[in-house]
């Protein structure tokens, strides 16, 4: 029997009743628990029933079997209690509200060969928030944190939605970008709740708003100080008037749901088949709802959902390539689903999550999730001999950072007529479009305690590493010797900062305090208060060994030094310093406010104590981490250079640059070799390709091409001429530069032979660099790759493309050219090894990473918000 709430009940009470035994969703019975541990429950004074989200023993609350189970037997209660006038969902966690389902679980879930489990769970999902969208009683959501897939799908089945206007607050439906589709009710009812269009926009772009451009959609209904959230939604409860409905009518019922628009068009209440009617004030409905009404019967109808089907699909199309299945399959349901019942829509949703949780690109994005956790808590351990350094893996806490939405191509930055989103490795690429979700401010919960920093060198880098930190809530002192360097830095600075305020992503205020934490000297400093020094010079070991030689003399003894480098060996450089043990790399890649990957570089005789300050300084500043071993070119440059090579080699020979390009965009990748080069810079690009070269000479020959527009001062899109031409609206390719050509070799190769080399050589070098060990595992070297260059989501990363194209294959592919007379493209021991015992990169495994290797444990990840 199920206690009935008693009037006058304290707001603080908490009632604990006996949990039914659940029977209106799918799924075993048995399941459900005996008491209540994820959910707590109160009822106030007004007989308003308050459910407190509350995950024991973790930071996030995430949806799983048993929580769905347990709010079910919450809701069972709520049915049989007559007394009660209102439901509230909120959550007791300091930055989360709820933030979606538990990836864990669905990971499991996605390694069965049968999909039955998942259809199971997708089920009770939808059954039990159309039980909360057909309540006899009113229900609201009161947000604060973040509040993403399911958990905004649970808001969805509510009749009012109010959220804190605090930087924590996000909502959104993220699932396009894990490979899936929201099939909780997302793609059902947020378009019947704020339009087609505007839903499509959230939901095919995967978005995360914050609660101010939420409430501007309509997504949220209003906004209140997180004190008052549970009080503010218990009143709009109190004064609502709600029409209700049984589940069947609720469903299944159009023709009645329709008629009792028409007859309801001008008073209180207003339904469009979002389930149960929506919960408006009559004072605010008799100005708003009739012109909302007209609104929204204008865009939700057959005709506009064909149109915008038919639109959307040609520019998914091209900006996905077709590698990218959720978002075209989310664009189908919600068109489709706008002009059915409520249930018929939830079964497009069922079939089209079952549909795509079976293919590959929704494994390797989901996987690529997991690499995402896995470097926020990585620990720095030890393996192998000597000094180098590997990871053990990490803590199996929760984060408090949100994954990295996974890029798709023509998102953000990343589409091939501008530079990529994700960066480009070898060194820097010319910033020029914004991207709000990477500039955002940090959480006060998330910033690095108060500690001093300072950065050597005002440039791109450096001023871009400055802006950073001092928006984290670090002191900055940055140092330049160049006045005039120093200026440009500064105003560079505060471009950055006023692009923030312009995307709301600062207030002036914050804005202001972010520039004020940043001191500049143009002078010679002591540095012995401050914790770490950056040094972002220019790429030349003379000038840095002299930086770093001075550097030692003013640092105090327990200073970190940092270089910045993008190749040059940490070793050399820390050699001339009387502490070489106290010196480490920390590569930023640029645009640094757009990048999260930071390649931590541990030095011949770094001390693992400073290694692991560093790893952790980064984490905390709300990068992501990789740890490598000092070596030319590291890992991102050292994988991406012959890629690039090939490239120019291909031009040289007389591949036309439209032909290079559009083979790896085919691929997957952010943008062509060709305009990568363009867009890092032709002179940053010949001198790295110098330097390898240098060291690895049988397989890595700069080809002269790029030495020729060095020397003609053709450097790229920071000259307006490079590959190609800049000083148009749209750049294009360079017609001119056929001159450079010097064969016709290349000029008759299709696109999958050009595709075919440039990748093959990726792969080699990510496979040489494991066995070198200059990362720890396969997981380090696919997630810097998709990280750092953009590399191909979907496919997982070099090492996981390999294992699904089939490493016997690709080395087979490889001795082909080889005995043609390509020696480059000798396969390295490691993956001819693995192709003689037909092995793979990867052990399949049901969850995330193991234990055994890169995690210590099992580890809980959750959906929550990130940089």
């Amino acid at each position: 029997m199920n206690a009935t709430p008693v009037e006058g009940r304290n707001l603080n009470e908490t009632v604990t009743t006996p949990v039914p035994e659940f029977t209106k969703a799918p799924g075993p019975a048995a399941a459900a628990r005996q008491d209540p541990q994820n959910i707590q429950i109160r009822i106030t004074d007004g007989q308003i029933c308050v459910l407190t989200f509350d995950r024991p023993d973790s930071s996030a609350n995430v949806f799983d079997r048993a929580t769905l189970l347990e709010l079910n037997s919450h809701l069972d209660f709520v049915a049989a209690s007559p007394l009660l006038k209102g439901v509230v969902f909120t959550s007791a966690k300091p930055s989360i509200f709820i933030a979606g389902a538990d990836l864990n679980e669905l990971a499991g879930q996605l390694s069965r060969t049968s999909v039955e489990h998942l259809l199971d769970l997708i089920q009770l999902g939808q059954s039990v928030f159309n039980r909360v969208a057909c309540l006899s009683v009113p229900t609201a959501a009161a947000i604060h944190g973040a509040c993403l897939g399911g958990g905004y799908e649970l808001c969805l089945a509510c009749d009012f939605r109010v959220a804190s206007p605090d930087r924590a607050t996000k909502v959104g439906l993220p699932e396009t970008s894990l490979g899936i589709l929201p099939a909780w009710g997302g793609c059902t009812r947020l378009p019947r709740l704020i339009g087609l269009p505007k839903a499509l926009d959230v939901i095919l772009g995967g978005k995360i708003l914050a609660a101010k451009q939420a409430w501007k959609l309509g997504m949220v209904d209003e906004t209140a100080p997180r004190e008052r959230l549970v009080e503010i939604a218990c009143q709009r409860l109190a004064s609502c008037i709600p029409l209700r409905r049984d589940l069947t009518a609720c469903l299944n019922n159009r023709s009645n749901r329709r008629k009792e628009a028409r007859i309801n068009f001008g008073f209180r209440i207003l339904d469009f088949g979002f389930g149960k009617a929506s919960l408006v004030s009559s004072a605010a409905t008799e100005r708003r709802i009739p012109r909302q009404a007209l609104g929204q019967a204008a865009v939700n109808n057959r005709l506009v959902a064909m149109s915008l089907a038919a639109c959307l699909r040609v520019r998914l199309l091209k900006k996905t390539r077709g590698h990218y299945p959720a978002p075209l399959r989310a664009l189908e349901v919600a068109t489709q689903g706008i002009s059915k019942s409520v249930e018929e829509s939830l079964a497009l949703e069922r079939d089209a999550i079952l549909e795509l949780a079976q293919t590959e690109t929704c494994r390797n994005l989901v996987r690529v999730f997991f690499l995402q956790e896995r470097a926020k808590k990585l620990k720095v351990g030890r393996f192998g001999d000597g000094c180098t350094s590997g990871l053990y893996g990490a803590s199996t806490t929760h984060s408090s950072h949100q994954p990295t939405p996974v890029p798709l191509p023509g998102r953000g930055a990343t589409d091939e007529s501008s530079p990529p989103g994700r960066g480009a490795g070898v060194g820097s690429a010319r910033e020029s479009q914004h991207d709000p979700k990477a500039k955002e401010a940090p959480r006060a919960h998330d910033q690095v305690p108060a500690r001093r920093c300072a950065v050597i060198g005002a440039g791109v880098m450096g001023a871009g590493i400055a802006q950073w930190l001092s928006a984290r809530g670090l002191p900055v002192l940055l140092r330049d010797i160049d006045h005039a360097q120093l200026g440009k830095g500064l105003a560079s600075i505060r471009r950055l900062y006023e692009e923030g305020v312009k995307w709301h992503l600062f207030t002036p205020v914050e804005a202001r305090a972010g520039l004020d934490r940043i001191s500049p000297a143009a002078g010679e400093v002591p540095f012995r208060g401050v914790d770490l020094v950056i040094e972002a010079a220019v790429e030349r070991i003379e000038l840095k060994q002299k930086i770093f030689r001075r550097l030692a003399e003013l640092a105090g003894p327990e200073t970190i030094l940092a270089t910045n480098t993008s190749a040059l060996s940490v070793s050399e450089i820390a050699s001339v310093t009387q502490r070489p043990g106290r010196v480490v790399g920390l590569h930023f890649f640029n645009p640094v406010h757009r990048m999260q990957l930071v390649e931590v570089i541990e030095g011949r005789q770094t001390d693992p104590e400073v290694l692991e300050h560093a790893v952790r300084f980064v984490q905390r500043i709300g990068k992501l981490p990789v740890v490598v071993k000092d070596s030319p070119g590291f890992l991102v440059n050292r994988i991406l250079m012959p890629y690039l090579i090939e490239a120019g080699r291909l031009f040289e020979a007389g591949a036309r640059t439209q032909d290079i390009d559009q083979a790896m965009l085919d691929f997957g990748m952010p943008m062509g070799p060709l305009r990568l080069i363009d867009e890092v810079g032709l002179d940053v690009a010949f001198h790295v390709a110098e330097a390898l070269a240098a060291c690895f000479s049988d397989r890595m020959q700069a080809p002269s091409l790029l030495e020729k527009m060095f020397k003609a001062g053709l450097l790229g899109r920071k000259s307006d001429h490079g590959f190609y031409r800049y000083n148009e609206k749209t750049p294009r390719a360079a017609t001119e530069l056929k001159v450079f050509q010097t064969d016709v070799w290349a000029k008759q190769l299709g696109p999958d032979e050009l595709q075919r080399r440039m990748v093959l050589l990726m792969v080699n070098e990510a496979a040489r660099c494991l066995e070198e060990q200059i990362a720890g595992a396969p997981e380090d070297v696919d997630f810097a790759m998709i990280a750092g260059t953009g590399f191909a989501p979907f496919r997982g990363g070099p090492l996981r493309y390999a294992d699904s194209a089939g490493v016997t294959t690709l080395v087979d592919e490889m001795n082909r050219l080889v005995s043609s007379g390509d020696t480059h493209f000798k396969p390295c021991t490691l993956l001819a090894e693995k192709a003689a015992n037909q092995e793979k990169f990867y052990c399949e495994r049901a969850t995330a990473p193991s234990a055994s290797s890169n995690q210590a444990g099992g580890s809980h990840h959750e959906k929550l918000l990130d940089r």
